[in-house]
């Protein structure tokens, strides 16, 4: 990596991209699904982890499926890879998305009561739950899993290829696991990449 390497700092969701492509940094490890989308931009290395992203809501609301949810309002993170999916809910079910600019800002809409549930990553919501455990917080139902993978400036062909080949030696060796175990308190998901 060259030392103009950006690697400590820390990018809103909508600036990881272009902070990659103007050359700031030189690759992104964050949570990035590897979308079609995505893929006309940058180059993704196989998965790293993944997670589950459910619909998370008060333990006493009547939430268990889609249907459930029409006519409530559900959050979501403005740009996110999960708001998509939420939106094609809305359509088929009648529920109505909130946008908020960060995964904190969803919970805590939650927790205040602006939102009767929200769209989640199982990660960021268990961190919460634990945080704040007078919070009332609970999943409901899970619908989706999603792989995250590092991203490369389309033309970083060698630093791809050795993202991937580490990737690859960590995930046979367990040391991506211990990593994991360290930043998530759990090992890698399998079933996610």
């Amino acid at each position: 990596l060259s030392s103009s390497s950006a690697a400590s700092d820390v990018y809103k969701r909508q600036a990881r991209i272009p902070a990659l492509e103007s050359g700031k940094v030189d690759f992104l490890v964050s949570t990035l699904a590897p979308t079609p989308e995505r893929a006309k931009t940058v180059m993704f290395t196989i998965p790293y982890n993944g997670f589950q992203v459910g619909i998370y809501a008060k333990k006493g609301s009547k939430i268990e499926n889609w249907a459930d949810l029409k006519d409530k309002t559900v959050g979501v993170n403005r740009g996110s890879s999960v708001e998509p999916t939420l939106v094609k809910q809305a359509a088929a079910t009648g529920l109505k998305v909130v946008r908020f600019d960060s995964d904190a800002a969803v919970i805590q809409a939650l927790f205040s009561g602006q939102i009767d549930a929200c769209a989640e990553p199982d990660t960021v919501a268990n961190r919460s739950i634990k945080a704040r455990p007078d919070g009332d917080m609970v999943l409901k139902f899970n619908f989706s899993t999603q792989p995250n993978s590092m991203a490369t400036r389309k033309d970083a062909f060698e630093l791809h290829q050795w993202l991937n080949n580490t990737i690859y030696y960590i995930k046979l060796n367990g040391e991506l696991d211990e990593l994991s175990l360290i930043h998530i308190s759990e090992p890698t998901r399998q079933e996610a990449i």
